[in-house]
């Protein structure tokens, strides 16, 4: 460290010297060598020591260290190999092996590593492998091997391609793989280097991995995967199918697989009948697997009374499986057979697909498939009426056409011809109504469900109810108890012995929302004769021949008009089968219902030639309504023909002559047919001095300017005051009489 060395230090005298050692490294310990001499006296070599003399050499030695800057270690051979975080896999998922797809793009089966360095102060031997990466013939392994220094001038990085690599358990491959294998060494050999004590940074490793998409020709892996569901919903089933057992109805679905895993096909048929009441037929099947590439399996899986049945063919081509598995339903849920007994008017089908196994993924491999229903199929049926979901509209007819028929119109028979070819007998009923409303039938039990059905449907309110009247008498409006003009525009358009609806809240008056008539029924005779359980030929409970049976009846000229009358009309027909009477039967696609029908118009010749008249139809106020003195109204009617001006005028009270000019009252004269005018009525002369009483019946016309063509409303409607000013008019009182006034709250 130092060494301060004098020839002469002269009596008296100081010698003094200091020596830096920074920069020096200090050992395990520090010594510290002294030496001194006296020289000859020559001149006079006797000296002489007095009494005081200080005969000594005093000296003093300090050292001073104000820091240890590093120190200076030598490293034996010493492991520093991270334990990084394993790459793990999904649970849900095991591979086995794969082989990358070539050719790939930008940033697919790539791994790039970089900035890859180490600052420590000594050599650091380094090694990064991707074990699980095995490279083709003539590529060179994902694998990093240097030693790194802190001396290097720059960061190491490194590109691989993954193309063409098979991806493999490098350990066994029969043996799934959870995880990534990644295989990292770190050590340090034998040096010796200097370690900083000042505080600052002894150094650091860095290293960047990134791994592209990774795109597989082939993966052999054990998975669980679920291919997203699928959802079809079937609408339109007959309304009131009920009382039918299919004994022998199958579905079959007709599956083509090309992935080599096993794979499952899960289905759930969900049906809902009218009165929410819902069943479920729950089918699990595994699908056949090909063992070659680009090989597609043919599976189908087939509903019926024993469960759900999977037969695997060898080819799509073939007729004959190879091999079968049933599974019969679990508790609470259905077979086919049960499902469609139960009457389904919705019927929703979600179906998901779900690989569960070990097998090779290929790309462009799939799953397609198709349904068929396996006809003849046998049931046996009680007796039982139904009406199709969707009702049939009457398009409105021209009214050229319209008035010759109600006006020339005498008689119309309708004929029959039918050829019944299915197993069972019964009658068609031709309903008709002014909207899409049918019941089964008119019993208490029917007039309920339907009712149901309406509160589901029609979004009625339950504690709602639903009745039927047949009598017109019922429904006079003199009496308020029924409010008809939904469905008339005149109570003498009322039809006695026809059905009509009638809805009540509760509260104020019913409502009939619709009309049901029956235009005509047509016989269905029972088949002739049905094959025999001891026939050689044919299907037991198929029909061998066919019943046929003529039909001619009228129909009422009241029911022409009612549907050739202005406004929205629906026709259904309405089958009531009369069963089975507990036997079997079969139905195939060779099964019909032939109706040949003709209709017979007995007509008059008057009229027919005729041009027909203009009409005027008042829709509003048209009976029963409350109007407000002060409040806006729009009066309404629908004009058939050419009518370009109308009047309008108001009359009160009863009146056995309605053409009488004499009894209305102007509202407005010359009015622009538009269909539609606004009146306040206290703006109309004579509205505001009328009585209570008098308010309580007005009526309201709509007469074409140029002629005698006109309509009125079907009933009386009132007027209430509700400003608080009077609601009579007042007179001045006599000499000595006392005025009353009565005052509208």
């Amino acid at each position: 460290l130092a060494s301060h060395t004098r020839s002469q230090v002269l009596r008296d005298s100081t010698f003094a010297r200091t020596t830096r050692i920074g920069g020096d490294s200090l050992g395990t310990a520090i010594r510290m060598e002294f030496g001194f001499g006296i020289a000859s006296e020559t001149v006079n070599p006797t000296v002489t020591i007095r009494d005081g003399d200080s005969v000594q050499v005093n000296f003093s030695i300090r050292l001073r260290i104000v820091g240890v800057s590093e120190a200076v270690v030598t490293l034996g051979e010493t492991d520093l190999s991270p334990t990084l975080p394993p790459v793990e896999f999904p649970s849900d998922v095991q591979l086995y092996s794969g082989v990358f797809a070539s050719n790939t793009g930008l940033d697919i089966n790539e791994i790039y590593v970089s900035n890859l360095r180490s600052t420590f102060p000594f050599d650091l031997d380094f090694r990064l492998s991707f074990d699980n990466f095995l490279p083709p013939v003539g590529s060179d392994s994902v694998t990093i091997d240097t030693v790194l220094s802190a001396s290097a001038p720059s960061p190491i990085t490194q590109y691989f391609n993954l193309d063409g690599y098979t991806f493999a358990n490098p350990i066994s491959p029969d043996s799934a793989l959870t995880n990534l294998t990644i295989s990292v060494r770190a050590l340090v050999h034998p040096q010796q280097i200097g370690i900083p004590l000042d505080g600052s940074e002894l150094g650091r490793f860095s290293m960047s991995v990134h791994v592209g998409e990774l795109d597989f020709q082939s993966l052999q892996a054990n998975l669980i995967q679920a291919f997203p569901p699928t959802n079809q919903s079937i609408t339109g089933m007959p309304q009131g199918f009920t009382g039918m057992t299919f004994t022998d109805v199958r579905i079959e679905f007709v599956m083509l697989n090309q992935i080599r895993l096993p794979v499952s096909l899960d289905m759930n048929l969900v049906g809902v009948n009218d009165l929410g009441d819902s069943s479920i037929v729950h089918a699990v099947g595994i699908l056949g697997s090909p063992t070659i590439s680009g090989d597609t399996v043919k599976t189908v899986l087939r509903l019926s009374k024993e469960g759900t049945t999977s037969l695997m063919y060898a080819s799509p081509r073939d007729s004959v499986w190879t091999d079968s598995l049933t599974v019969p339903p679990g508790p609470g849920e259905s077979t086919i057979v049960d499902f469609l007994a139960s009457n389904p008017k919705d019927i929703t089908v979600a179906s998901s697909a779900k690989i569960d196994g070990r097998g090779t993924i290929e790309v462009g491999a799939s799953i397609s498939g198709q349904y068929r229903l396996i006809a003849p199929f046998a049931v046996t049926m009680d007796p039982m009426t139904f009406i199709p979901v969707n009702k049939t509209p009457i398009s409105p007819m021209e009214v050229a056409t319209r008035n010759r028929i109600r006006s020339t119109l005498i008689q119309a028979d309708i004929g029959t011809e039918v050829t019944n070819h299915m197993p069972f007998g019964g009658d068609i009923s031709i309903l008709s109504s002014n909207r899409a409303l049918f019941p089964l039938d008119l019993t208490p039990a029917g007039i309920q469900a339907f009712k149901d059905t309406l509160v589901a449907q029609e979004g009625w309110n339950p504690a709602d109810s639903l009745y039927v009247i047949t009598s017109c008498a019922q429904m006079d409006p003199a009496l308020g108890t029924v409010y008809i003009f939904d469905v008339m525009t005149d109570f003498a358009e009322c039809v006695d012995g026809m059905v009509y609806l009638v809805r009540s809240t509760g509260t104020g008056v019913d409502t009939v929302i619709s009309y049901v008539d029956t235009l005509a029924k047509i016989i269905l005779p029972d088949p002739a004769a049905l094959v025999s359980d001891t026939a050689t030929t044919g299907v037991p409970g198929a029909v061998l021949e066919p019943g046929v049976i003529s039909h001619v009846a009228s129909i009422d000229t009241n029911k022409i008009r009612l549907i050739t009358d202005f406004g929205d009309h629906f026709v259904v027909p309405r089958f009531h089968l009369t069963g089975t009477n507990g036997q079997s039967v079969y139905f195939s696609l060779g099964d019909y219902f032939g109706i040949q029908s003709t209709i017979t118009f007995r007509i008059s010749s008057t009229g027919m030639l005729e041009n027909p008249a203009d009409e005027l139809v008042l829709v509003f106020p048209n009976g029963g309504e409350t109007l407000d003195l002060n409040r806006d109204y729009v009066i309404k009617w629908q004009t058939y023909g050419n009518i370009s001006k109308v009047n309008l005028d108001y009359a009160v009270g009863a009146h056995t002559i309605w053409s009488n000019d004499a009894i209305w009252n102007t509202i407005a004269t010359e009015v622009t047919n538009v269909d539609s005018f606004v009146w306040t009525p206290v703006t109309s002369t004579g509205i505001s001095s009328l009585t209570l009483s008098q308010r309580d019946s007005l009526r309201i016309r709509v007469k074409d300017t140029g002629s005698d063509v006109s309509d009125k409303s079907g009933w009386y409607f009132k007027i209430v005051d509700t400003s608080g000013r009077s609601a009579s008019h007042q007179r001045r009182p006599r000499t000595g009489a006392v005025a009353l006034r009565k005052v509208a709250p």
